[in-house]
């Protein structure tokens, strides 16, 4: 993963997901709006080297926040 994307993503994740406390149903939604934060940020999907999909990945977050090594710890 880049620097670049490494930054984007922690930081996408902390004004995006775990503020709001989202449920598991806002994964898709998030999804979406990360497509199109990474477009604007001039960043490809790949950047990010998730395993998977995005939904899942951001799913994940939503069901482990705040266990040990995960954001939100």
């Amino acid at each position: 993963m880049s620097a670049k994307g490494v930054n984007f993503l922690e930081l996408w994740i902390e004004r995006n997901v775990l503020p709001r406390g989202q449920g598991e149903g806002q994964a898709e939604r998030l999804a979406l709006k990360l497509a199109n934060d990474l477009a604007v940020e001039g960043l490809k999907f790949e950047e990010l080297e998730i395993d998977g999909d995005a939904q899942t990945y951001i799913r994940d977050i939503i069901v482990h926040v705040g266990e040990p090594g995960m954001p939100g710890d």
